[in-house]
């Protein structure tokens, strides 16, 4: 069917028709004369009463006077009279012929009226027969648009109408007021005769209404709708009005498929077009519900963006439905499908009903307005009448025979409506097809990346169409250069098309610019698909997402914006100091160099695009200082700053308004949003079309355009070309197929076209473009991921010859330079390896982190990745695990010494005395060799130059949990701070982790050099950055924080390539059984533990002395360990609890002191209330024995005697008393087995000896007691003779016992030991623990294994 394109022009409205009403003043008052009867009688009484008195005097003279004087008197009174009835009549003839006058000038007027209300409606509803007319010249087709006032009012007939300037007499007149009835008469006629104007159209309005009933006969009611169907099509456009035709009595209604107005909207197969016409019932059924459907999607739609609806009535093309023979009891009259509908009509939906019957039985359930047209022809309305003519006697409905109707339909068949400006914008436009221009995508795209490009090009993107469809092309250049930009501000509501406006933009400069003239970075804070299809793109140097969800990422995002700033001046400088970067184009394109003599690299120029910009300033208002910078410095730098978000509250631009030259506004949520962004509210008056929004660039531009999709489907030219309208002639018939032959039928018939999954014109440019050009720098490296395998970082893991399994690859081996990690660099665009250098001065290492956050995984990692790099004899450790047990499987690698737990309090110990005694050894070594540091130490490791079986593996004491360990054991703080500030010396490297800074305190804190944060549970304890531990995200175990502020990702202990922590053990479990079978060399020394048994003859002592008196074997070398009360502390007090060894200790140590020494060198006193000594010392060597107070008692009196004969002399010698030369005799030594028994009061049998407890040394006295722990500390009070043996004696052994009882010697509590097993106090020396020997093994017992050596160490 052909087609000629018909452009309607601007339509001028007639003026409008007068409205005023026309007040008619009230008709003049009969004035009534005052001069009535009695008013003249009076007068003419007094003159006869005068005339009388005149005439009783008798005298002819006054008799004829009085004569006189009465005739004159009553003419005078008859003349008055009648001349005040003459002044009235001519008083009321004036009034009345002016009011009249009146009347005719207001006649005159109405007629006016009338007149020009004729020729008004005559122009807006002409007559049936002047359709074809209009039709035929096409002056005011199609005249009337949706935002007219007469927008589907039409023209039904023509009867009386109401004056448009309506008569009425004055509203008040005075019910007891005496009017002149004449002209009072004369103004009714006048009321009478002017209101009404004949042959006036009577016009409806289907807008408003719903549904329409019109009753009537059939050739009635045929005539009058097709008669309004002729005024809907000529005055109405098709784009604006669709109509369908449901009629039985198909042969009355066939003319109107000639109608444009009835072709259905959006058919793909407009060459065979079925109209919108059957004649069979539910034969629209399938347009009708699928209308239905999408219409009420449309009204949710609005709904849910109430605020976009300012009140208007939506902008939608109207459907009027024509029903004839319409049967309300029919199937299709009770169907859901007709209910649905009734239920859609009206203005809301768009939707009008037509349905003609003969009586009001045959209409639907729901009218609006009904229209009967009389036998005689005239009209009756009743419900909503809308304007017109009022119906009457007179009235007359418009008629419109089948021939004249099918010529009006004829002669707007071919019409097609040209866009309009309004019709222009709210159609779709393609981006590709205004940057191809009809040519070959594939042509196209390879013209369109020009190395070369001029300034009229560069940087310049169309981003849609005007209203007079002129494309809108946006210049991102500085106003220097004669664009638009360089910073630019996009604000729009939901769904009005922003992100779509967003993929535009990037995809035209993507089509037009090569990688080598733009690139850009996307962030979008809060996450979502707008830009995912361009993410491959070679422009594209960095795609951010989802900050909202990650506080991290945002600061990372500032950092590496920040960092490009910084680069792009450094390459400024080394281009030689350009002040600008199309300077530097100029002087890259022409081969010049740089300073430093190297090429110069690409710079392209960068596009910063970011999403929900308004939201980003809220959470983080720093990044205002960033933009407001960039906006100062990006023009010459070739940074570009484009903000987009939904809402922009006023004032959040502040700072940034200024540098902002272009702004693109969409549609948005309130008047002054539109306001603050383009200065006017016209933005928040934009339809609710997606896309529709204005450009304004400085003061000097403002347009309204569409946006340029990029969305669509995309369609091939050869689709379009299929597309195409075809020439062939074919029969144009009615719509008479069922609803599922009509789908099949489309199914078969229906052109190609891209499916609705198939690919975007967006997907179709990157898919072109993805391949071709070197991809830019990138500004944002991908965040660090959540897993990372160890090697990533050392590469391929094998066993090598002397070294044992270990990293092929890795080329800074035994260094003592670990990879722990990946630390991320934003700034600097990078992402390299965290190396831990133990060999520097920072080699002690502290990992704090709340739990669950990674620190046992990167001990592991640490310690793997030393394993790997590093040979036993290049590195050991010693580990102490309170952490989660996670430690233990090291134990087997030849590189670990031993590892400790929980349960292991004693090789803990153990393993800190061996630690702090190797610290020694070495410092020894370090004098004896001349060997001026760690570092020469290791050289000479290196190339064999030490000693031979001389220990010189580093050193790592590796410490989980150490916030544990201190509570548990506190006595090792001092311990473990020796450790670490003297073993960096000497090889010795502490590494420990911990939940809190706070649980390390200053002195140990000040010795660990290297700091590693991961999660905490407060930030605000951040030793490293506050606010970026702050931002540390809390479900990613091992990110971690290092100084001076930068994250990092902790690597995974596994060497098999997967990045995942499943089956992390096993694959730790894996590469460590690997480690020990390759490795043929020395392990690692395990920790020498005390043995749990030892008998005293297996004692074999290195001191000579006989007074060196062998107890048990002790650390921190497992040696013998003597007791020397001659040459030490004279007095030694042993507590211990129940079965903890204290009677064991006394055998022992008497035993040993009788082998040694002869009976006159040692004398020894027992006190034995328990008797459990009886018989442990022989004859020569025992002076007394006592069990009981009294016989204590008198000893210690026997024993003061002795000693008081020792006390030396006043006249003694210095030299006398160093040789104790005044007397002679045995070291006397009273023992005292269960002090608590003998008690220590003032009454003690042992009080004797107090006052010479200060003189023991030079007297040769000593005191050996035991006592129970409980009690020792409560007991001690009041308790002379014990409390003065502790403060002088100095010595003693703290067996096992409740460490509740507090300090008992010293600053030492007791502790719960095995039997045996104690903790040796001696002043001067540091707390030892010893294993006590057995006065003999038992007889039935295996000896124990770890007493086979006093050397022996652990399991290992």
């Amino acid at each position: 069917m052909s087609r000629i394109s018909f452009h309607r022009p601007a339509r001028f409205l007639p003026p409008p028709i007068p409205q005023d009403k026309v007040v008619l003043p009230s008709p003049p008052e009969q004035k009534q004369s005052n001069a009535g009867f009695i008013s003249l009688l009076l007068p003419l009484l007094s003159s006869l009463g005068i005339a009388a008195y005149m005439v009783s005097y008798g005298r002819p003279m006054l008799i004829a006077l009085a004569i006189i004087f009465a005739v004159v008197s009553f003419s005078a009174t008859i003349a008055f009279r009648v001349q005040n009835k003459h002044l009235e009549r001519r008083t009321v003839m004036r009034q009345r012929a002016r009011y009249r006058a009146l009347l005719m000038d207001v006649r005159t007027n109405a007629r006016q009226v009338a007149s020009t209300q004729r020729m008004l409606g005559a122009w807006a509803h002409p007559e049936p027969d002047r359709l074809l007319a209009i039709a035929h010249s096409g002056r005011r087709v199609w005249e009337r648009r949706q935002g007219d006032p007469d927008f589907l009012r039409v023209r039904i007939g023509i009867g009386d109408a109401e004056l448009s300037t309506p008569i009425q007499i004055g509203t008040r007149l005075d019910p007891l007021a005496d009017y002149d009835w004449e002209s009072m008469r004369a103004a009714r006629r006048l009321v009478d005769s002017m209101s009404k104007v004949a042959a006036q159209p009577i016009a409806i309005d289907l807008g408003t209404a719903g549904v329409i009933s019109i009753l009537g006969s059939p050739d009635a009611t045929a005539a009058m709708t097709r008669s309004m169907l002729a005024q809907l099509a000529v005055m109405h456009a098709p784009d604006d009005v669709l109509i369908a035709v449901e009629a039985p009595d198909i042969e009355e209604w066939e003319w109107a498929k000639w109608l444009p107005h009835t072709f259905e909207p959006g058919s793909r197969r407009r060459p065979r077009a079925v109209p919108l016409i059957t004649g069979e019932h539910g034969g629209l059924g399938d347009f009708l519900e699928r209308e239905v459907r999408r219409r009420s999607e449309s009204a949710s739609a609005r709904r849910l963006q109430a605020q976009f609806d300012r009140g208007a009535a939506p902008h939608q093309q109207r459907l009027v439905v024509l029903f004839t023979g319409f049967d309300p009891v029919s199937e299709w009259g009770r169907s859901a499908m007709l209910r649905a509908l009734l239920e859609a009509a009206g203005p809301a939906m768009g939707i009008t009903l037509i349905f003609l019957g003969r009586r009001e039985t045959d209409e639907p359930g729901r009218v609006d307005l009904r229209v009967t047209v009389t036998p005689s022809g005239g009209l009756s309305l009743t419900g909503r009448t809308g304007t017109g003519a009022a119906t009457s006697e007179l009235s007359q409905a418009d008629q419109v025979s089948l021939p004249m109707a099918e010529l009006i339909a004829r002669k707007l068949t071919p019409l097609t409506l040209t866009d309009e400006h309004e019709q222009v914008l709210a159609r779709t436009v393609s981006l590709i097809e205004a940057l191809v221009a009809g040519r070959s995508l594939d042509v196209a795209l390879g013209g369109l990346w020009d190395p070369n490009m001029g300034p009229d090009r560069l940087l310049k993107v169309p981003i849609g169409t005007d209203g007079d469809g002129q494309s809108v092309v946006l210049d991102i250049k500085e106003s220097a250069q004669g664009g638009s930009g360089p910073h630019g501000l996009i604000v729009g509501a939901t769904g009005s098309g922003k992100s779509e406006l967003l993929r535009t933009l990037v995809a035209g400069l993507l089509v037009t610019h090569s990688p080598d003239l733009l690139s850009m970075v996307v962030v979008d804070f809060k996450g979502g698909a707008t830009f995912a299809p361009v993410a491959g793109m070679p422009h594209v140097a960095g795609m951010i997402t989802n900050l909202a969800d990650d506080a991290a990422l945002v600061e990372r995002v500032r950092v590496a914006l920040s960092g490009e700033q910084q680069r792009r001046q450094q390459l400024l400088r080394a281009a030689g100091n350009v002040d600008s970067i199309k300077e530097y184009h100029r002087k890259r394109q022409a081969g010049e160099a740089g300073l430093d003599g190297a090429p110069l690299e690409p710079m392209p120029y960068l596009l910063v695009i970011i999403d929900e910009f308004a939201e980003l300033l809220t959470a983080h208002p720093e990044f205002t200082e960033l933009f407001v910078q960039i906006g100062r410095v990006g023009r010459s730098l070739g940074m570009h700053l484009l903000f987009s978000t939904q809402r922009l509250e006023e004032g959040r631009l502040r700072g940034l308004d200024s540098h902002l030259s272009y702004r693109i506004c969409l549609r948005t949520f309130s008047a002054q949003e539109s306001r603050t962004v383009i200065g006017t509210t016209d933005a928040y008056r934009l339809p609710p079309i997606p896309g529709s929004a204005y450009l304004k660039v400085d003061e000097t531009i403002y347009r309204r355009f569409r946006v340029a999709h990029v969305s669509a489907p995309w369609r091939s030219p050869e689709e379009r070309e299929a597309e195409s309208i075809s020439t062939s002639i074919l029969p144009y018939e009615m719509r008479a197929l069922t609803t599922a032959d009509l789908y099949e039928e489309d199914e078969e018939d229906a052109l190609p076209v891209a499916a609705g999954d198939g690919p975007t014109e967006l997907s179709v440019i990157v898919d072109r473009l993805s391949s071709r050009g070197t991809p830019v720098r990138q500004v944002w490296l991908p965040p660090l991921p959540r897993a990372i395998p160890l090697d990533t970082l050392l590469g391929p893991v094998a066993v090598q010859s002397g070294r044992g399994l270990s990293a092929t690859m890795w080329p800074i081996a035994g260094e003592l330079r670990i990879p722990l990690g990946v630390v991320d660099l934003p700034g600097q665009q990078a992402q390299e390896p965290l190396l831990l250098d133990f060999g520097g001065p920072h080699g002690n290492l502290a990992i704090v982190g709340a739990p669950r956050s990674g620190r046992s995984t990167m001990l592991r990692t640490l310690m793997l990745a030393t394993i790997l790099t590093h040979t036993p004899a290049e590195a050991q450790f010693y580990c102490i695990d309170y952490g989660g047990e996670t430690l233990h499987p090291f134990a087997t690698a030849p590189h670990v010494g031993d590892v400790a737990g929980r349960m292991d309090k004693e090789m803990v110990g153990r393993m800190l005395a061996d630690t702090r005694a190797l610290i020694t050894g070495r410092e020894k070594v370090f004098r004896e060799l001349g060997i001026d540091s760690v570092a020469e130490f290791r050289a000479r490791r290196d190339s064999g130059r030490l000693p031979e079986g001389l220990r010189a593996a580093d050193i790592f004491l590796v410490v989980d949990n150490w916030g544990a360990l201190r509570t548990d054991m506190d006595h090792l703080e001092p311990v473990m701070v020796e450790i670490a500030s003297r073993g960096l010396g000497v090889g010795v490297h502490l590494i420990l982790t911990t939940n809190r800074w706070m649980e390390i305190r200053p002195a140990l804190r000040e010795s660990i050099g290297t700091r590693v944060e991961l999660r905490l549970n407060d930030y605000n304890e951040s030793d490293i950055h506050r606010r970026m531990a702050q931002a540390m995200p809390t479900n990613v175990p091992g990110r971690a924080l290092c100084p001076p502020g930068v994250y990092s990702q902790v690597v995974l202990p596994r060497v098999d390539g997967r990045d995942t922590d499943e089956g992390l053990r096993d694959a730790q479990q894996d590469i460590l059984a690997k480690v020990g079978p390759s490795w043929y060399g020395k392990p690692a020394p395990g920790v020498r533990m005390l043995p749990r048994r030892v008998v005293r003859d297996e004692l074999v002592s290195a001191d000579a002395t006989p007074t060196a008196v062998p107890i048990g074997i002790g650390e921190p070398d497992i040696s013998t360990i003597s007791l020397d009360l001659v040459a030490g502390d004279p007095h030694f007090i042993v507590f211990g609890d129940t079965a903890s060894g204290k009677s064991m200790f006394l055998r022992t140590w008497l035993r040993n002191l009788i082998d040694r020494q002869t009976g006159w060198e040692a004398r020894v006193v027992l006190i034995d209330y328990r008797r459990s000594l009886l018989g442990i010392v022989p004859e020569g060597h025992l002076g007394a024995y006592a069990a009981d107070s009294q016989t204590t008692k008198t000893y210690a009196q026997q024993i003061a005697g002795k000693l008081r004969e020792r006390m030396p002399p006043s006249s003694i010698t210095p030299e006398e008393l160093k040789a104790r030369t005044w007397w002679e005799g045995p070291e006397i030594y009273v023992v005292i087995d269960d002090y608590d028994l003998v008690g220590g009061s003032m009454q003690s049998p042992l009080a004797p000896l107090m006052e010479f407890i200060p003189h023991a040394r030079d007297i040769g006295f000593h005191i050996v007691l035991t006592r129970r722990v409980a009690g020792a500390g409560r007991g001690a009070v009041g308790d002379a003779f014990f409390s003065r043996v502790r403060e002088l004696g100095g010595g003693g052994l703290l067996l096992s016992g409740d460490p509740r009882e507090g300090q008992l010697l010293g600053t030492e509590k007791a502790a719960v030991r095995p039997a045996g097993r104690g903790a040796l106090i001696s002043r001067g020396k540091p707390t030892r623990l010893i294993q006590i020997a057995m006065d003999e093994a038992p007889a039935d017992d295996e000896p124990d294994a770890a007493a086979g050596s006093p050397f022996s160490a652990s399991s290992r």
